[in-house]
């Protein structure tokens, strides 16, 4: 795996959306980027996001463009730290963390679950029906195989779902949206206790 194409050339700013969220707000797809994140390339484009989601919200719930523009900066960071990490530290970091997870819960448990996590954040091929979650799944981006894709995506849901500052997007991006959610809770637990010994 070549993991310096982590790295985005890219200067993008961009954070999860759930399809049903994306249908609900009726999203253009100008706003997603591959993975099926919204991505903001310019302070312009978080403007126009933040008019199309506060038309359609209580003005209690109105967010504005600095929130959405804050998410998609810490998400990036977050990003940021895990690919320093992976280059810097533990290169193979992902692909052993899915092979402990699949040790703890069974492959094909662990294939529902991201399965599960593509149904609710679908990238954009999948998203699009160019391709199904099976192909997706057994593909690569960039050189990295999707199912560690999805699993470091996985991990930024749950962080953004821990910050009390993102209250009024949480609804964006709500882990509650996973049906199996004792597994999904569960993989987090081993995630975090793999990753605290490594």
């Amino acid at each position: 795996m070549n993991n310096s194409s982590r790295i985005s050339s890219t200067p993008t700013f961009e954070f999860h959306i759930a399809k049903q969220i994306r249908e609900k707000y009726q999203l253009d797809e100008s706003f997603f980027s591959i993975t099926g994140n919204v991505v903001f390339a310019n302070f312009y484009q978080v403007r126009l996001f933040v008019q199309k989601i506060n038309a359609k919200r209580d003005i209690a719930l109105h967010i504005s463009p600095g929130e959405a523009n804050g998410a998609g900066l810490l998400h990036e960071i977050y990003h940021l730290a895990i690919k320093n990490y992976v280059r810097k530290i533990f290169p193979n970091a992902f692909s052993e963390a899915i092979s402990n997870l699949e040790n703890n819960y069974g492959e094909q448990n662990i294939e529902k679950l991201l399965k599960e996590f593509i149904k609710v954040f679908p990238p954009l091929k999948v998203y699009k029906n160019e391709i199904s979650s099976e192909e997706y799944l057994k593909g690569f981006t960039n050189s990295i195989p999707n199912r560690e894709i999805l699993l470091e995506e996985l991990i930024l849901v749950h962080l953004a779902n821990r910050n009390p500052a993102f209250y009024k997007i949480k609804e964006f991006f709500d882990e509650d949206y996973i049906e199996d959610n004792s597994v999904y809770r569960n993989t987090i637990s081993t995630l975090k206790n793999f990753f605290k010994r490594e």
